[in-house]
């Protein structure tokens, strides 16, 4: 079943994991970013783990001599460093970047068991990063647009006999920042584009907004429940879908 994780709050989680993962199973982990945005996250989330830890051993900010050497100690702790261990994982990772919605659509839409059947490297797990990030900053962040991604998405992975995990992490350079992470499964949509014209009898639903847990539901179950009496400062107050309807919709 696929499956929605929400146990990383950054992406160096993710990847410290996926570095620390002995099975050898061969992953893919496609990027719902530009490559360079990618590095910014993992270069923000160490530079704060390694202030964290300074200011940790050293509270009154009296480090001398001491500190000295314990910058040796930050740097052995960072899981980027090429040890025998990491680099024999992440020969069995597949990185992907989409940075674009339609990009990342138009992967999937190309995919198909004949396109690698010339190479030995196939994935069964599939591992989707910031993809509601990513929608929410374009105009597919809505029922239509979620539910077209979704559906293409699962389409290519029953293609390729792939088992798909969506990760949704916080950004490592503004994590008070509400509308990343985990906090957007509870965010609202609308049913529609507000760039698509409705008449009069279709104001009614042009009104309409579903929760995006509700979308992914249809072809994923959550990792954990996600607390939907919690508001969400990622979501939009708008008035929400009956129960009943959801259900027609989903």
């Amino acid at each position: 079943m696929h499956s929605i994780i929400t146990r990383y709050t950054y992406v160096m989680d993710l990847l410290e994991n996926l570095a620390h993962n002995q099975s050898h199973n061969p992953r893919e982990l496609v990027i719902c970013s530009p490559r360079e945005e990618f590095l910014d996250q993992i270069l923000s989330g160490q530079r704060e783990r390694q202030d964290n830890l300074r200011a940790t051993q050293h509270p009154d900010g009296d480090e001398g001599e001491e500190a000295q050497n314990d910058g040796a100690s930050v740097s052995g702790l960072d899981f980027l460093s090429p040890t025998l261990s990491a680099l024999s994982t992440s020969r069995f990772i597949k990185l992907v970047f989409c940075p674009t919605v339609s990009s990342l659509r138009g992967y999937f839409s190309s995919r198909s068991p004949i396109s690698i059947s010339t190479t030995s490297y196939k994935t069964t797990d599939l591992i989707i990063l910031n993809l509601v990030t990513q929608h929410h900053s374009s105009s597919e962040f809505t029922f239509q647009g979620l539910s077209q991604t979704l559906a293409t998405i699962v389409s290519a992975s029953t293609r390729m006999g792939q088992v798909v995990q969506l990760v949704e992490c916080k950004d490592a350079k503004d994590p008070a920042n509400a509308v990343s992470g985990s906090a957007l499964w509870n965010a609202e949509v609308p049913l529609l584009s507000m760039s698509i014209k409705i008449g009069e009898d279709g104001a009614r639903w042009g009104r309409r907004t579903v929760a995006v847990h509700k979308i992914a539901s249809r072809w994923f179950s959550a990792e954990k429940s996600i607390d939907r009496n919690t508001t969400s400062r990622a979501a939009t107050q708008r008035t929400e879908i009956p129960d009943s309807e959801d259900e027609m919709l989903i």
